[in-house]
């Protein structure tokens, strides 16, 4: 094994150019936003650190009547979303819980999932929301693995209740979300007046569960704790340039990651729109409502978007950040040209609280890379192949928001989390600017006649055709070459043979892959293509 490579050139230059890359974030709040000063090394998270709690109860105290969570058809100010937290938190205290709890959450809405994650921190519960859209086995393998104390389900998700009732907590441990508006009790308990003041909490004490995505895989659970969302939410805020005044709206799905937004615009004072419909007609309305500025979505989603781009609704955004998969330089050029504002391509996982890479507020983006290391985070890059430059490597890293272990999967934590660095299993390359490039997964890549091949490169070149909207690349199974599952953008056609023909004109012999046309690709609820499907259960028709 080559071990850890040196500090190349562009670790060494990062490192040093930290402090020119990213601006001082302002003293919006003294005692809720430090100023980032030890850019090379990671943030203290307990320098001025505030647990979620404190952050939406101070925001309460000083800013009472501004508006922090909206959706459909309601607003709810910083005020009365904390009133309501305290009083779902004595609820669920009430019912018999106790602190440090494990709840399953299978809420439907973005809404009700970012009021949950609220309630149960008050209550110093550990929430974990779950994908309820995952297959039976899946969820019922899910369920047994993390093996919840209670629940919260709202109609949508209840018929589940009933088909996994034999490894579910007994029905007294089942809450029930209704679906009428905000202030609808949720307990029986809540009719009380009893109200909870924000708890004290560690940096360490664990916040909620997050889980991997599960697209290569079962999902695994993170623990997220307080300090990290609070570092991560900093080093974001900072690498972003996000702002007091901007409104925020995540299209991910309801379970996906709810601290990332919550936590972004609370600890700035800002607000967070909620929808829960990816129809384009439907995201223009929301941001035209509420004055949207600011959107965290994944490629796909912004392909689909893409079909609206020029709907003045949009007229009030200035930050589309792109992230989950790679972004394709051609709609990062059609939001440039046609919206006047290029997507923003970040690099993060779960392991991490959040993105890792981005491009610098206010600088310009070189083709092609994911941007620069955010504040608070050092990397190595490491590779077991010697052929490989001191440029490219597995990606490591270390820094306050990265998570220290899985949830109860020691196995896959002593692989992941290795001499104080999480191994994120993504390769990339540097440049001397400090630029990070994509390359591939580390259990993607492919040997193509005793070459190696990442997918992500064959992907890349299929999706700047103009008529191709989705594009994945598998090992076919039992032979030495590629295959390539394609979507055409609605409307268009085209054939397996001139895909083929457009890629040997872009890539070498041995990486143009067989290609099967489909009217689209299986996909996760926040939009991430299921290669995992693609690789073992769709039918091939045989194309070019």
């Amino acid at each position: 094994m080559a071990g850890l490579l040196p500090h190349s050139s562009c670790t060494q230059i990062r490192a040093r150019s930290m402090l020119g890359v990213y601006p001082p974030i302002f003293h919006y709040s003294v005692r809720l936003v430090p100023i980032l000063r030890n850019q090379e090394g990671p943030v203290d998270p307990c320098a001025h650190y505030a647990s979620l709690p404190a952050i939406i109860a101070d925001r309460a105290a000083r800013t009472p009547d501004a508006p922090f969570l909206a959706w459909a058809d309601g607003v709810t100010t910083y005020s009365a979303c904390a009133e309501d937290s305290a009083r779902r938190a004595a609820g669920f205290l009430g019912l018999g819980m106790h602190p440090k709890d494990l709840v399953l959450s299978l809420l439907s809405t973005r809404r009700d999932a970012v009021l949950a994650l609220l309630a149960a921190s008050w209550a110093k519960v550990v929430l974990a929301p779950a994908n309820k859209w995952l297959s039976p086995q899946s969820l019922s393998a899910l369920i047994t693995y993390i093996n919840p104390d209670w629940i919260i389900a709202d109609e949508a998700s209840a018929h589940l209740l009933v088909r996994y009732r034999r490894i579910l907590p007994p029905s007294e441990r089942w809450i029930m979300a209704p679906a009428g508006g905000d202030t609808e009790p949720w307990t029986s308990r809540e009719r009380t007046k009893a109200t909870l003041p924000a708890p004290d909490f560690e940096p360490d004490d664990t916040c909620y569960v997050d889980f991997t995505s599960g697209s290569t895989g079962m999902p695994k659970g993170v623990p997220r704790t307080h300090g990290s969302i609070h570092s991560i939410s900093l080093s974001a805020i900072q690498a972003l340039g996000l702002q007091p005044h901007d409104r925020h709206l995540s299209l991910f799905a309801a379970f996906a990651h709810p601290h990332e937004t919550v936590a972004r615009a609370a600890v700035l004072g800002g607000m967070l729109v909620c929808v829960d419909s990816l129809r384009p007609s439907t995201i223009a309305e929301a941001v035209a409502r509420h004055g949207v500025t600011c959107i965290m979505a994944v490629p796909t989603v912004y392909s689909l978007l893409s079909r609206r781009i020029d709907d003045p609704r949009f007229a009030t955004l200035r930050l589309l950040e792109s992230g989950g998969a790679v972004t394709p330089e051609p709609l990062i050029e059609r939001y440039r040209s046609r919206l006047g504002i290029p997507l923003t391509p970040v690099w993060g996982c779960t392991e991490a609280g959040g993105i890792a890479v981005a491009s610098p507020s206010g600088q310009c983006r070189i083709q092609g890379s994911v941007g620069k290391l955010c504040p608070g985070f050092r990397s190595q890059l490491t590779s077991d192949d010697p052929s490989d430059s001191d440029q490219e490597g597995e990606l490591l890293l270390r820094g306050p928001s990265l998570a220290r272990e899985y949830f109860r999967l020691p196995d896959e934590t002593a692989l992941a989390f290795r001499d104080g660095w999480y191994h994120s299993g993504d390769v990339f390359t540097c440049d001397t600017q400090g630029f990070y490039f994509f390359r591939g997964r580390t259990d993607e890549m492919i040997k193509v006649k005793a070459l190696k091949v990442f997918p992500s490169e064959i992907e890349q070149t299929l999706l700047a055709h103009p008529k191709v909207a989705e594009a994945a690349v598998v090992p076919e199974n039992g032979q030495d070459r590629l295959l390539a599952f394609v979507a055409c953008a609605p409307g268009e056609t085209i054939t397996a043979q001139v895909l083929r023909a457009f890629c040997r004109e872009r890539l070498e012999p041995f990486k143009v892959p067989r290609i099967i046309l489909l009217p689209s690709l299986p996909k996760t609820p926040s939009g991430k293509i299921l290669k995992r499907a693609l690789s073992t259960g769709l039918p091939r028709p045989p194309q070019g």
